[in-house]
Parts: C-alpha cells; sequence; structure tokens
C-alpha cells in the first residue's frame, strides 16, 4: 500500500534554503552506526536552522540495529512455533524501548519538521508482554516524535506556496544488493517509471549517494529546444552509514562494502529571484 502524506507547505524567505533530508540505514546502536557521521549531519541542519533557513526530514527505514525479516520468523518459530519464553521477550522488549527512547532524544530538536517516517528491512515487533504489542519500533519512535508512519512507500507532496513550487516525492525503504554504483540508480530509475508522476524518487538500501536526471526536452520558439520543465526529477540515494573499522563477522555483505561516512543525502530548495532552485547535495 502506498501512503499519501499530503502536502507539506514550507513557508520559505527570498534568499533562504529549505534543506529536505533523507533519513535512513541508520543503524542505531549497533556496531555499524557510524555514529559520528549522522550526529554531523544533525548538528549540520540545526546550524541551517539556527541561520533561519528551514529543514524537513523524512525516513526510510532502518533506524535502529533491530530484527531483519528472517530474524523476525525465527523469533516466531522457536520453541516448534511457540515463541520465546516471556522473561526473554521482556528483555528484549525493554531493550528495543531504551534504543528507541535515545535515537527519539537525537531528533526531538526536529519534532514538527518530520514529514514521515517509513518502515525498511530491520524492525522489532514488540511481544504480547509488552505495552506496544501490536505495533513496531518505527511505529513506536513515529509516535513519540508526533509524525506519520508512512507504511513502505509514500508520496508527500513538499509545496512553497510563496515561490508557487511543489515537488511530488516517492519515498520507500530501497531492495537488492548490488554492490556497482550503477544498480542503485537503475532500481531507482525503475521506481520512477513506475510512478511517473513524482518529481524526486528517494531510496536507501545500498552504500551509494548518488543522483540523477531524467529531465527532457520540447521544441521552442525557431526550433530551439526548451526545458519541457523548469523542474528536473531527480533520483536520490542515500548512504548506508557503515562505520569504518566495523566488525564483520556477523554481517558478510559488511566484508565487501565500502564504509561511508558523507551521511544522507540532503536536497536544497533555495529561494532565489521568486522561484525554487532545486539541488541535490551528493
Amino acid at each position: 500500500m502506498i501512503v499519501e502524506a499530503g502536502a507539506a507547505k514550507v513557508q520559505l524567505k527570498p534568499g533562504k534554503t529549505c534543506y529536505l533530508y533523507s533519513m535512513g540505514d541508520i543503524g542505531f546502536s549497533g556496531v555499524r552506526h557510524c555514529a559520528e557521521s549522522f550526529d554531523e549531519d544533525l548538528s549540520y541542519l540545526l546550524s541551517k536552522l539556527a541561520e533561519g533557513n528551514e529543514v524537513r526530514i523524512f525516513g526510510t527505514g532502518d533506524y535502529l540495529a533491530a530484527t531483519s525479516p528472517s530474524e523476525r520468523a525465527a523469533l516466531i518459530s522457536a520453541k516448534g512455533g511457540s515463541g520465546l519464553y516471556k522473561d526473554t521477550l521482556v528483555k528484549m522488549d525493554e531493550s528495543v524501548i531504551s534504543d528507541s527512547n535515545k535515537f527519539i532524544q537525537k531528533l526531538k530538536p526536529f519534532k514538527g519538521k518530520i514529514l514521515f517516517l517509513e518502515s525498511g528491512h530491520h524492525f522489532y515487533e514488540f511481544s504480547k508482554w509488552s505495552e506496544w504489542h501490536g505495533t513496531n519500533c518505527d511505529k513506536y519512535i513515529a509516535k513519540q516524535l508526533g509524525c506519520l508512519y508512512a507504511g513502505m512507500v509514500a508520496y508527500v507532496d513538499l509545496e512553497f506556496p510563496a515561490q508557487k513550487y511543489s515537488a511530488r516525492i516517492l519515498a520507500y525503504h530501497g531492495n537488492g544488493n548490488g554492490q556497482l554504483p550503477g544498480s542503485g540508480i537503475n532500481r531507482r530509475w525503475k521506481a520512477h517509471q513506475a510512478f511517473s508522476d513524482c518529481d524526486f524518487v528517494f531510496a536507501g538500501h545500498d552504500n551509494n549517494r548518488a543522483a540523477t536526471s531524467t529531465g527532457t526536452f520540447k521544441k521552442g520558439v525557431n526550433g530551439k529546444p526548451i526545458l519541457k520543465e523548469q523542474r528536473t526529477v531527480a533520483i536520490g540515494a542515500h548512504e548506508v552509514a557503515y562505520a569504518l573499522g566495523a566488525e564483520a563477522d556477523d554481517y558478510v555483505e559488511i566484508g565487501v562494502m565500502r564504509p561511508c561516512t558523507v551521511g544522507n543525502t540532503i536536497t536544497m530548495f533555495e529561494a532565489f529571484n521568486g522561484k525554487i532552485r532545486p539541488r541535490v547535495m551528493i
């Protein structure tokens, strides 16, 4: 199911910029989490807010070092399908709540500026012994931050009324495990073909930050080609924030993936000459 997150209106003053932060693949509290780059990203965004700019954030999943799909299946099938012992589950619930609260504290300065949070592959489902039974850690984080939980795929319309500009954004966690730079771009390109009414496609789940444009031309005056649209359709990615020196013995893919400490993609919407100039920071 695709969630329509609605319109997010941004009142942007002339000469100021809205910084759109695509947040995902954080692996917070785990050995693969690159705390340095994540903290630096948040500090950078706070500095931009202090300068009178705007910031908006959306999340595409894998925020915590939580269970994978196969691990969740293993928990359910434990002891012939009867599951784990109560004490074990209670300890796991408490540990995930603790990690979630620490992550929430990092994002509290941006409360009210988070458009939505989605789920990826890694999330924890609370047991029947938890007051949060029936939900997962991503829903819990979204609730505490007062933002929309948007499932797996979401649309949002980022609108700038003063400049009469809007950008339709498609965001999802991502899929596949190709290691060459082209693989991530190809997957996002296919997503744009399937959802051609969007202006930006964001996804993660790999270790490459990249963007490409699908801007087209049409015939203009005297045959001179002009841009078909004055906005550019971009396909953006964010990196998997693997920490330098992360242990690879429990996750074989880390052994062949390049560590990346440049943070997640930030897309800038600059108010200039009464218009919006979109730029993707890579």
